[in-house]
């Protein structure tokens, strides 16, 4: 019952915003009463926390299920990018979610995304160093390669649902990651990398 509560509230708190839905919307579209949802989620914050929490492990289990098998790193990476834009144009609510609890709750430390976020940066940066240390990646800073992939991934998303991009999954995944793994510059034109400042 909690997980169809859960879906049940993610997707009326999208439809009709924080402000403008009830407990007793939420219940009503599951048939039951009230005192149901209240006894799982003693108020609408809590409710409303608990259904962003809930999308956000279900994106990383359908990134961590669509990535196994994979034996290359780089059709990992991937498949991984690809799962992630598809699961996130399933789910619009998802957008919806993040955008109101930033509005309805802008106190908070982190938001659900950036804590969920934070909990899968760890493995990723693992998978990155490892890779620079084979030689598939060049050396660099492996937490800022898992970074800016990310945050590539989660603009690609927010500008995904706003306009309506019909563009395939497959294409911008591969557009992104092309981009990511050559760059833009010809050969010719790169030069020496950057130097960056030592930390005070």
């Amino acid at each position: 019952m909690r997980g169809r509560i859960l879906d049940a509230a993610a997707l009326a708190f999208a439809r009709h915003g924080y402000a403008g839905t009830g407990v007793e919307e939420v219940a009503g579209h599951l048939g039951v009463g009230k005192a149901t949802v209240y006894r799982h989620f003693p108020c609408k914050k809590d409710l409303f926390l608990a259904a962003a929490a809930r999308r956000m492990v279900q994106l990383g289990d359908a990134v961590e299920a669509d990535m196994a098998g994979a034996t290359d790193p780089l059709e990992r990476i991937r498949r991984g990018a690809l799962s992630y834009l598809r699961f996130c144009a399933a789910h619009p609510e998802v957008v919806e979610l993040l955008l109101q609890e930033r509005a309805a709750f802008p106190g908070r430390r982190l938001p659900t995304y950036f804590l969920h976020r934070e909990e899968k940066m760890r493995a990723w940066v693992g998978f990155f160093r490892d890779l620079m240390e084979a030689g598939v990646l060049r050396r660099g800073d492996p937490e800022r390669t898992a970074l800016i992939l990310a945050d590539s991934l989660y603009g690609t998303m927010i500008v995904n649902h706003f306009s309506g991009r019909r563009r395939s999954h497959e294409r911008q995944a591969r557009d992104l990651l092309d981009v990511a793994f050559r760059g833009i510059l010809a050969d010719t034109a790169r030069g020496p990398a950057p130097r960056r400042k030592a930390a005070r």
